[in-house]
């Protein structure tokens, strides 16, 4: 199963999110849940990534927002990853402040520390930001950081990953009280497609935990690229190619419990 996941600064809500999207998303993501169940690997992409998109030729991956809409940025990743995007899921950076209180905190390993324009603080290490407000601040920051995108990309999927692990947690799918806050927090940021419900949500969640037998094994990582440059006036990121078949080919497997990403070239 893929689910491509959007992340958006857009002021729209609940399902309107998903059809006025506008004509960017701030974070781009692919989450694969290979049929063993026994892990999700969760892998960005970077907005300037310079790809070929279906009926427009080549332009950076955002572009297909403004060019087609949702629709044509689930064909552009299908053609990427060479994979179908099974599900689609919209989330306003705002979600991430009613997630972050329901959940208690999110506890992540930040490494590098940085301050926010805005004066907010995260030190280097194991941190647990339990302040909505902060977990904005948090994932939305580039200013701070020579590599922009990049860094705020990594800072994305640390996030990502202290999420999902307080999601699986055994004391909140135990608990159906605590799903449905989560749901409520959620909904008025958040849009699916009709093939995703939240009782589908829950019981992927649930399959999830059932067959890694405690938490299943998380992994984030960035689409690989070879660097960035220039293409006419556009600053871009180029793709590796190469690097990124060795992933779909990983895609296409029963099993990823022995996966391991490629490095960054």
């Amino acid at each position: 199963m893929n689910v491509l996941l959007l992340g958006t600064d857009s002021r729209e809500t609940g399902q309107d999110l998903l059809d006025n999207l506008g004509d960017r998303a701030d974070a781009i993501l692919v989450a694969h849940i290979p049929p063993d169940r026994e892990s999700v690997q969760i892998m960005s992409i970077m907005r300037d990534s310079w790809v070929d998109i279906p009926g427009h030729g080549e332009n950076k991956v955002n572009a297909a927002l403004a060019l087609g809409g949702v629709s044509l940025m689930v064909q552009t990743i299908e053609g990427m990853i060479d994979q179908r995007i099974d599900h689609v899921g919209v989330i306003d950076f705002e979600g991430f402040k009613g997630l972050t209180e329901e959940l208690g905190g999110v506890t992540l390993n930040n490494d590098q520390a940085f301050t926010t324009n805005a004066g907010e603080s995260f030190e280097q290490g194991e941190i647990t930001i339990d302040d909505g407000d902060a977990a904005l601040a948090y994932v939305r920051e580039r200013m701070a950081f020579e590599d922009g995108d990049y860094q705020r990309v990594h800072n994305q999927q640390a996030f990502m990953r202290g999420a999902l692990n307080g999601i699986l947690s055994t004391s909140v799918l135990s608990n159906p009280l605590k799903i449905s806050s989560i749901v409520d927090s959620l909904g008025p940021h958040m849009a699916t497609t009709d093939t995703l419900s939240t009782t589908q949500m829950a019981s992927l969640g649930a399959s999830l935990v059932s067959a890694s037998g405690g938490k299943p094994d998380l992994q984030t990582f960035t689409l690989p690229t070879t660097g960035t440059g220039m293409i006419g006036d556009q600053s871009v990121v180029h793709v590796d190619w190469d690097q990124l078949e060795i992933i779909s080919e990983a895609f296409a497997e029963d099993s990823m419990s022995n996966f391991t990403p490629p490095p960054p070239r």
